[in-house]
C-alpha cells in the first residue's frame, strides 16, 4: 500500500543547524521539505515500484518547516514508517549516531573474534562439535547485528537483507538448542 506522512514544525534559529534522522522507511519513500523534493529512495509509484530501504539524514532549515514523506510498499510485510524520526541539533544527532555505530560495531565484531577462536579450537580437536556450534552461533549473531550498517550504507540488497537477518536469527536459535543439548546431554 501507500501512505503519506505530513508534519509541520516551527524550528528556532540554531547556529549548528537542525538534522532529522529518518530510520529505514519500508520500502520506498519520497521526501519533501517545504514543497521541494529533497530525496527519493526507491520508487513509490505503484506502476514502477522499486524497493529502496535505507536510513537517511536530512538538514532542516530554521523557521516554518513542512515535512512530507510519501511511502509505498508492494514487496513484503512491513510498510511505511515503523520507527520514529529523530529531530535535533546537528551535533546531538551526529553524537547519537556515533554512539550507536560504536555499540553495534562492538556487538558485531567481538563475536566474530569469539567465532574465530572457537573455530580454531574445533579445528584442533575436530571430534568436539561444541566449539563448532558456538562459533556458528557467534557468526550468526554478527550477521544479525549488521543491519544498521547495511541500512546506512545504502547498499541495494533489496529483500535479501531481511532474509539474511531473519535467517541468522533462526540459525542462532538452532545453535542455542544444539549447545544446550550438547552441554546437558
Amino acid at each position: 500500500g501507500t501512505a503519506t506522512y505530513r508534519k509541520c514544525l516551527t524550528l528556532s534559529h540554531e547556529p549548528q543547524g537542525w538534522l532529522l534522522e529518518l530510520p529505514e522507511v519500508f520500502s520506498a519513500c519520497r521526501i519533501f521539505i517545504n514543497g521541494e523534493k529533497v530525496q527519493e529512495i526507491g520508487n513509490v509509484e505503484p506502476a514502477h515500484f522499486q524497493y529502496g530501504v535505507r536510513n537517511t539524514l536530512l538538514s532542516l532549515p530554521d523557521g516554518s518547516v513542512e515535512l512530507i514523506i510519501q511511502t509505498s510498499n508492494f514487496s513484503h510485510y512491513y510498510s511505511g514508517m515503523t520507527y520514529p524520526p529523530l529531530l535535533g541539533r546537528s551535533d546531538d544527532i551526529l553524537g547519537n549516531l556515533a554512539v550507536r555505530f560504536i555499540f553495534y560495531a562492538l556487538l558485531c565484531f567481538f563475536p566474530l573474534g569469539g567465532a574465530a577462536a572457537s573455530i580454531a579450537v574445533w579445528a584442533h580437536r575436530q571430534q568436539e562439535p561444541l566449539y563448532l556450534t558456538y562459533s556458528l552461533l557467534c557468526l550468526f549473531f554478527s550477521i544479525h547485528t549488521l543491519y544498521p550498517f547495511i541500512h546506512w550504507s545504502g547498499i541495494g540488497l533489496g529483500e535479501f537483507a531481511y532474509v539474511a537477518e531473519d535467517s541468522s536469527y533462526f540459525a542462532m536459535l538452532s545453535c542455542m538448542v544444539l549447545l544446550t543439548y550438547s552441554v546437558s546431554h
